[in-house]
């Protein structure tokens, strides 16, 4: 990286020079951050207007003095006293030396006069002269700075442009083009699916490929600028690194390397000597154990299907639409429905739970019957696809759930050499001689494998993102059980104020919020990393139905009942209105001709050889007639059995 900002304390002279090149080479553009002190501030409104022009863009703090009719006065007669001891020069402004210099002067002439000196004076040599500034402060003057009002600097100074004319800040650095590249530590991993090495045969540089290195790569390229690196192993041995993690980070620290990366843990004591990047994994640390598999066995699992509450409401609902059926029916005279009530009310329980709509005959006891048949077959469909799932749904339980059982029952537990688990354990009290480290993923899958009994491991202590692809490998017969939360994968690790953290984060946050991490870990590892084994832990329990998915379909049946049973209701009454004033003549004129069809009948009877027998034949006769006129009859039908 190279500097772009540049402090200048020097002379006038030297810094018109300075200034006049650095404009020249192309330093005074953007991204260049040039800072004068004082010294130089003071003077600049007399300096030449081809290097005020170069000298765009500079910062400086100079002293501030205010108009005065005083000060108006004095520069008048500077400028004409100027022009007549140098007719060939420029007129130059007064700079703040100036102005001390007539003040001082004038102060001492006041003073001389005040005391009334007559003697010849002279100046005092410079040993004896007094540190005015041992004098402190005066009470008057110290008096006028505390009831002083200040204005803070922000409100009073308008935007600082920069060189190029830009008011962005500029960064301050830029990488080098053609200079040194930046050394970049690499640290191979255990699992190569993170990070892997090697040579290139043809220029023998170092050459990595990787989960870790495609983040990094993908990263770098988008950063607003180039930034030229090489990749440098870490302490390797037939391309495995040897080194601890904690010893790889300190050589960022050593400054043997500019950049780390790699599938590095940011840990409170790794950031005590260097700056790491935003994490790009998730954080946490789990161990795996054996899982073992089992099946809901359950007295009581068909009702687990749904929950309490939709229990309750369907049966309120049903129980609703089954009073509403059987109002609508009486109410429309359903000859279908015989026997006392108990028995109606049976048969309409069958039909609001099979819908059998040819034992219904009103219109709207149909559409109630059409509306609840529908919520029905949805509200079984759910229930046998929920009840489904939790019979069939592979169940993994740990074994161990607790890291503190491992640790009082003295089994033995295992991690990777070198990372900084180990410190955990020992944290948590874990007795060292029964921690086992491997180098290797075959050596610890194995040992877990054996078990703590047979000479293994009991669990494996490792960080989140290495066992979920563990699990990824072997999805059945392990599961894993988080139990320490940890920052993640930083990623990079960068010497301490590193300007490069903030870029990089940036960069880091662009890759992992869109669909490239997807794709690079597709690459990798596979889209198991993700999705298979359920997430790799246990699977997750099947969640009851709710009324919250169901609240339209109770909406709709309530509505449709009540408004049925309304108009239904308002169709009975205005029929029984209307009914009672036709009563009284209806009955006579059955009763007429009920009596002449009864005659008619008699003569009949007597024609063929009947003979009536007392008072019963009449009885008789009149009873036939009655049931045969009825029986040849159309019987009008009313609204109400319609609807």
């Amino acid at each position: 990286m190279q500097t772009r900002v540049f402090l200048v304390h020097m002379s006038p002279d030297l810094a018109s020079i300075l200034f006049t090149m650095a404009k020249e080479v192309g330093m005074m553009k953007k991204g260049f951050v040039w800072i004068m002190t004082d010294g130089l501030t003071n003077v600049i409104d007399s300096t030449n207007p081809s290097v005020m022009e170069a000298m765009n863009g500079v910062l400086g703090v100079k002293f501030y003095t205010p108009k005065s009719e005083e000060l108006d006065n004095f520069t008048i007669r500077w400028n004409r006293r100027l022009q007549i001891d140098n007719p060939n020069d420029p007129p130059l402004k007064l700079s703040i030396f100036e102005l001390w210099g007539y003040d001082t002067i004038w102060a001492v002439a006041q003073a001389v006069e005040n005391l009334g000196i007559k003697n010849k004076t002279s100046f005092q040599k410079p040993a004896v002269a007094r540190n005015m500034t041992s004098l402190g402060t005066s009470r008057r003057l110290y008096h006028g700075e505390s009831t002083t009002r200040h204005s803070g600097l922000a409100s009073d100074l308008n935007p600082v442009i920069w060189p190029g004319k830009s008011t962005e800040v500029p960064r301050g650095w830029e990488a080098a083009v053609n200079g040194k590249k930046l050394r970049v530590g690499m640290h191979v991993s255990v699992y190569p699916q993170f990070m892997t090495s090697g040579k290139d045969p043809i220029t023998g540089a170092t050459k990595a490929e990787g989960l870790s290195i495609d983040v990094f790569e993908e990263a770098v390229k988008r950063l607003p600028y180039a930034l030229p690196y090489e990749y440098v192993a870490f302490g390797t041995t037939n391309d495995t690194s040897t080194g601890g993690y904690d010893d790889f980070v300190y050589q960022v620290y050593l400054k043997k390397y500019d950049i780390a990366i790699g599938d590095i843990t940011i840990s409170e004591n790794r950031m005590s000597y260097v700056d790491f990047t935003l994490p790009y994994t998730e954080s946490g640390v789990a161990m795996v154990v054996p899982a073992k598999s089992s099946r809901t066995n359950n007295t009581w699992i068909f009702v687990e299907p749904l929950s309490r509450d939709l229990w309750l409401g369907s049966i309120i609902l049903l129980f609703y639409t089954w009073v509403v059926l059987w109002l609508l029916e009486f109410l429309g005279n359903n000859t279908n429905i015989p026997g006392e009530v108990p028995r109606k009310l049976g048969i309409m329980t069958f039909f609001s739970l099979f819908g059998d709509k040819d034992r219904v005959e009103r219109l709207l006891s149909r559409i109630v019957l059409i509306v609840w048949v529908f919520f029905f077959l949805v509200l079984s469909a759910s229930y046998t696809a929920n009840l489904a799932t939790m019979l069939t749904i592979r169940q993994l339980n740990p074994t161990i759930t607790d890291i503190h059982e491992l640790r009082k029952s003295g089994d033995y537990v295992g991690c990777i050499r070198g990372s900084y688990v180990e410190r955990i354990l020992e944290q948590l009290n874990f007795d060292g001689s029964k921690i086992k480290t491997y180098n290797t993923y075959d050596g610890f899958y194995s040992a877990l494998s054996k078990g703590s009994k047979n000479g293994g491991i009991a669990a494996f202590i490792h960080e989140v993102p290495y066992i979920r692809l563990f699990l990824v490998r072997n999805c059945k017969g392990y599961t894993m059980v988080p139990f320490y939360k940890a920052a993640g994968f930083g990623y990079v690790a960068f010497p301490k104020g590193s300007p490069l953290v903030g870029d990089i984060s940036k960069a880091i946050l662009s890759v992992i919020g869109g669909d490239t991490i997807n794709q690079i870990e597709k690459k990798w590892i596979g889209i198991g990393y993700q999705n298979n084994c359920n997430n790799a832990g246990r699977a997750p329990d099947p969640e009851k139905l709710t009324p919250d998915g169901f609240t339209g379909l109770f909406i709709l049946s309530g509505v449709v009942s009540t408004s049925s049973l309304l108009i239904a209701v308002v169709i009975y009454f205005y029929e029984k209105k209307n009914s009672t004033t036709k009563t009284q003549p209806d009955q006579k004129g059955d009763q007429a001709e009920g009596n002449e069809r009864g005659n008619e009948a008699g003569e009949e009877m007597q024609n063929i050889g009947l003979q009536p027998i007392g008072h019963r034949r009449n009885a008789s006769a009149v009873s036939w007639g009655f049931r045969r006129s009825f029986g040849t009859r159309v019987a009008p039908v009313s609204s109400s059995s319609r609807f």
